[in-house]
């Protein structure tokens, strides 16, 4: 089985751990998924309001920082 959800911070910072609740046979089980490296997941997004910078995806993996003013 696969499990696929997109994320999109519009305004501000974010950070979550995503838990699944799943129906087991006779009971139901939580299943925590945390990002990849075992942390919380984080996401940010460009803004209008106080915000000078925002992350986004590098082509050469990882993230990388990108200046407001160029959004």
């Amino acid at each position: 089985m696969t499990f696929s959800m997109t994320f999109r911070a519009e305004k501000a910072f974010y950070e979550f751990e995503l838990v699944l609740t799943v129906a087991a046979g006779n009971h139901d089980e939580r299943i925590g998924i945390r990002a990849p490296g075992g942390g919380p997941f984080r996401l940010t997004g460009p803004s209008d309001d106080g915000y000078d910078a925002y992350y986004e995806v590098s082509p050469l993996g990882g993230l990388r920082v990108v200046p407001h003013d160029t959004c």
